[in-house]
């Protein structure tokens, strides 16, 4: 009995391959199969299936030339259906697929959550205040680049035709505040703050959000808050926190021995007690080391100068002991400078104590501390006067952002600020430095003022007769509403040491007559 065979080509994959399924063509062979001697014969039938390939050589040939299957045939494979009884899909023939395309896609190069949590290693101790990061970015940070769609390249189908690939997805941006396009594919910041990333399918919306608001109490369960953009905070900073931002700072509530440092302007509505506030920037607060810097620059550029004298007329056996003359004899101010410098340093916050600076004052505390320099040569010499310069540059930038600071009441607290100081009612024992004017509308009670601008005090100093210290640029005018005893205020290089109470005292330096120039009405009593 023979079953006939069949067969079938089909071409997969679009064409790309030409595939052949087979069944062999069967013969059943059937005999009586041997059984012993027995009284009852049963007769059985042993079947024997010989199989045989379904097609010949010459049929595949005219099936293929008839389906116009012309590239890429595997000639073996066809010889040995055609000779083999093979069983089931066999590929005959496979073109050069198509090279797929790459869709359009953004990389990101920021985070996306609103904060994470800092990572430590197996040793290290946590520490509560700092146990969150909130995600931010600077001004003219990279947050994202668009990489457009690339298109395949066509294979060939066994027809020998060209075999397209699928078109590639273009993915498309969306840009909201903080953000601009450059060069067609980068999306960059124009201000600093939280960035917002969301995408919905092709559909990639970012922008940035300037402004950090914090709604409840910055403490230990919030950590500290440092921030690339603006900080608003509705309730108080609790003790030893802090609040850093590269832009402007509100606190709705109070400070409470805490600490808040604003790239831009600071405002406390509330009272500060035992707090530090500084508006323009960490280097706000070393405004007062430009005097000592400008002046060590001077010294160190005329140390200099004779050094290179005695080199020259060749009388220098030795740039150390030279040197060690010199700053015995001729600038004896270096070592006073120098030290001044380093303890300006070390009362310093910590937190605001970068390392780059502390290393510097203690370089300059161990070469030029004392007149028993360690310079050991001229250009050792020039590399410390190069660093001075750089410093001094460094905080003179700092200074020339003009951030101004306001707080309400002011308890033992320290208030600096490049631009305009302001309290709106009392200070008591407090530490004011303004690269502006400083108004007080209410009483100024013990510690010191230093402004570079018009100072302006309703009341200044104690009944008791408690310490205060005003100290203004040489340009500046001091008005004071009622003056206690007991007041130093220094105009210039010129002091005014008050020794009677007065009323609506005006005071400024007159630089024709090198003095101050007061003028008030006696109080009756």
């Amino acid at each position: 009995m023979e079953i006939p065979g069949k067969w079938q080509i089909s071409l997969a994959k679009g064409g790309v391959q030409a595939v052949i399924n087979l069944q062999p063509r069967a013969i059943h062979k059937y005999e009586l199969a041997d059984v012993p001697p027995s009284r009852t014969l049963h007769l059985r039938a042993k079947c024997e299936e010989i199989l045989f390939p379904p097609l010949t050589l010459s049929e595949l040939l005219e099936e293929l030339s008839r389906l116009g299957i012309e590239h890429g045939v595997d000639w073996n494979q066809c010889r040995e259906i055609t000779t083999k009884p093979i069983t089931g899909e066999v590929v005959i023939a496979e073109g050069s697929p198509p090279t797929a395309a790459i869709d359009g896609y953004v990389e990101l190069f920021c985070l996306t959550e609103p904060r994470y949590i800092t990572t430590l290693g197996d040793a290290e101790r946590i520490n509560f205040r700092e146990r969150f990061n909130i995600n931010s970015v600077a001004k003219g940070a990279v947050l994202a680049r668009k990489h457009p769609p690339v298109p395949g390249s066509a294979g060939i189908s066994v027809k020998g035709e060209p075999v397209l690939p699928e078109p590639p997805n273009d993915v498309f941006l969306k840009l909201g505040r903080g953000v601009v396009l450059q060069n067609e594919t980068d999306v960059v910041a124009i201000e600093a703050g939280r960035p917002i990333i969301r995408e919905r399918g092709r559909f990639v919306y970012i922008a940035v959000e300037p402004v950090l608001i914090h709604a409840g109490n910055v403490d230990l369960m919030s950590g500290n808050l440092r921030f690339s953009g603006h900080i608003r905070v509705l309730g108080d900073v609790q003790e030893g926190m802090l609040v850093d931002a590269n832009e402007d700072v509100v606190v709705q509530g109070l400070l409470s021995a805490a600490t808040v440092q604003a790239g831009g302007s600071a405002c406390i509505w509330g009272n500060a007690c035992s707090s530090t506030i500084i508006a323009g920037g960490p280097l706000a607060v070393v405004g007062d080391f430009l005097t000592v810097l400008d002046a060590l620059v001077d010294e160190l550029h005329r140390l200099i100068n004779c050094t290179r004298q005695l080199r020259d007329r060749g009388a220098l056996n030795s740039a150390t002991r030279a040197v060690q003359l010199l700053v015995q004899y001729k600038c004896q101010m270096i070592p006073e400078l120098v030290n001044e410098f380093e303890q300006m340093v070390a009362r310093l916050p910590s937190h605001l104590n970068t390392q780059a600076l502390k290393e510097f004052s203690e370089h300059l505390a161990s070469a030029l501390g004392s007149c028993f320099c360690r310079v050991a040569t001229l250009e050792e010499l020039e590399t410390l006067l190069e660093k001075c310069i750089e410093w001094q540059s460094a905080i003179s930038q700092a200074n020339a952002v003009k951030g101004d600071a306001q707080v309400n009441i002011l308890l033992n607290s320290s208030l600096t600020a490049t631009g305009n100081a302001t309290v709106l009612g009392e200070s008591h024992h407090s530490y004011v430095r303004a690269g502006g004017d400083v108004t007080v509308h209410g009483s100024f009670r013990g510690g010191e003022i230093h402004a570079d601008g018009n100072v302006l005090v309703k009341e200044l100093g104690t009944p008791v007769g408690t310490f205060t210290k005003v100290q203004a640029a040489a340009s500046s005018r001091v008005r004071v509403g009622y003056l206690h005893e007991n007041v130093s205020i220094t105009i210039g290089k010129k002091t005014y040491l008050s020794r009677q109470t007065g009323a609506d005292v005006h005071l400024r330096y007159d630089a024709e007559e090198d003095q101050i120039v007061k003028i008030y009405a006696p109080v009756r009593v």
